[in-house]
């Protein structure tokens, strides 16, 4: 079969592909990765067939839907939680006709989409084709759905009498337990932890020390998307008692050490995640599936609002500490969370280790191949 891959956004809605897509592959079908310029290399670094179907960031995206006034000017780039939906409408329609082509050209058999990426449906029962709604996270809020409705059928009026594209398949990829339950999943894959890598060096190999890996993700970019956010956190965990490993995108790097004076370079967290105590991190949705992968405890500052209810559902499971925005501007917040974590490691391995044993027992991306090609 032909498997035609939509995705883009970030580096991190390719990693959340890879391994579902090269299991696809290793299985003797053929894939095509269609993505926007900004995940394009994290594609073809997996060895990915890829091509680009946008210039455009989501980032571009998001200042365009400020500039017209429907959304709050914030710092960093955050946004309301239902801007989202918005957003990735317009996505959508953006991506639409080079889809179709791309369809018309390659002539899939089944078009599977990112969670947020509303295209895939469409171009997907336009040419009446079976459509695969993949999560890249522990969860999308499902009020975006609505908002992206709405916007599409906005813009694009044929829509309006269907609204979006009903999934044939809906494959979900959080462990039960932590996952938002209004959220429609048919069956469960195993979250494969995915990076891309560097040339690694001896001493991330090394266990002997206590250490804290701390991650904004892949967005972080100087001046300001995210920078600040991740800077304040890099400045008040040098003082924490132990090996502190800051992962930051290699572009911003650079002006992250010359600002804090610390040690900072792109880490792949799923390699030096081994010789990791506690993560400390933004509440992405790969970076906290990783975490449970590896049964590690975490500490989450969520930066945008749609990422609180994943990290609180972590916390009531006893495997993580949340702090949110009026707690972690308090001085020393931060710190002293990480540090009580720290004091109590082997009671939140025990619980982490739980949601770890959970997500071993859902079907791998190789289980999930045999489904897919039930799906035609």
């Amino acid at each position: 079969m032909k498997l035609l891959f939509v995705t883009g956004g970030s580096p991190a809605t390719v990693f959340a592909m890879t391994p579902l897509a090269t299991s696809c592959r290793n299985a003797g079908h053929r894939i095509l990765i269609a993505t926007n310029r900004e995940s394009t290399r994290a594609a073809m670094n997996a060895g990915l067939p890829t091509i680009c179907i946008s210039e455009n960031s989501v980032r571009s995206h998001i200042r365009k839907l400020r500039m017209s006034g429907n959304s709050e000017m914030k710092e960093d780039d955050s946004m309301d939680l239902l801007d989202f939906g918005e957003v990735f409408a317009n996505i959508a329609v953006e991506y639409l006709p080079k889809l179709r082509k791309i369809v018309e050209t390659w002539r899939p058999d089944i078009v599977i989409g990112g969670q947020l990426h509303y295209s895939a449906g469409l171009v997907s029962r336009e040419f009446g084709l079976p459509y695969i709604r993949l999560a890249w996270d522990m969860g999308e809020p499902p009020e975006l759905d609505q908002v992206a409705e709405n916007t599409i059928a906005s813009r694009l009026p044929f829509t309006k009498k269907n609204g979006l594209a009903e999934p044939t398949l809906n494959i979900g990829v959080c462990p039960p337990s932590v996952c938002d339950p209004r959220i429609p999943v048919d069956v469960v894959m195993q979250w494969i932890p995915y990076n891309d890598q560097i040339e690694l060096r001896t001493d991330l190999l090394d266990n002997s020390y206590r250490t804290v890996f701390l991650t904004a993700g892949t967005k972080v970019k100087y001046p300001d998307y995210f920078y600040s956010y991740l800077r304040a956190m890099v400045i008040e965990l040098q003082r924490v008692d132990a090996r502190l490993l800051v992962s930051v995108p290699q572009d911003a790097a650079q002006q992250m050490h010359r600002d804090t004076g610390a040690r900072v370079e792109w880490l792949p967290f799923d390699s030096v995640s081994k010789n990791v105590d506690l993560v400390v991190h933004h509440g992405g949705g790969g970076t906290a599936l990783t975490a449970i992968a590896y049964g590690l405890p975490q500490v989450v500052l969520p930066n945008m609002p749609k990422l609180v209810q994943p990290a609180q559902r972590l916390e009531k499971q006893g495997a993580a500490r949340v702090l949110l925005p009026q707690e972690e501007n308090k001085p020393g917040a931060l710190i002293e969370t990480v540090e009580s974590v720290l004091e109590n490691i082997e009671l939140y391995r025990r619980r982490s280790a739980r949601l770890r044993e959970e997500m071993y027992s859902m079907p791998t991306p190789n289980d999930i191949v045999e489904t897919i090609e039930r799906v035609r």
